[in-house]
């Protein structure tokens, strides 16, 4: 696992999210599904997400730089699509019960 590095908002969102450092292993080390991202290639790079259990990790592939994690919900066909943690709603919401 140490040719991977973290972005802060990586960090950050792993731990928002209350996965374990063990959580982040397996995704990486023993993924149960990798996707290639067609959404990155505008920004001359390629994405590629790890997915294992509810865990999915944005992975750079030409650095491994590790660029934010995601919920993920792979379907009952076996296809995959990333949901994010919160919608932009959800966070609106929380941040009016806040004040």
């Amino acid at each position: 696992m140490s040719e991977f590095t973290f972005t802060p908002h990586a960090l950050s969102r792993i731990l928002d999210m209350a996965f374990t450092a063990e959580d982040v292993r397996n995704c990486l080390e023993r993924p149960e599904k990798t996707v290639p991202s067609l959404e990155h290639e505008k920004h001359n790079y390629s994405v590629v997400y790890y997915c294992h259990g509810k865990l999915t990790l944005a992975v750079r592939f030409d650095n491994k730089l590790i660029l934010t994690a995601l919920w993920n919900r792979i379907r009952p066909d076996g296809s995959w699509e990333p949901r994010y943690q919160r919608t932009v709603q959800e966070d609106l919401n929380k941040a009016r019960e806040s004040s």
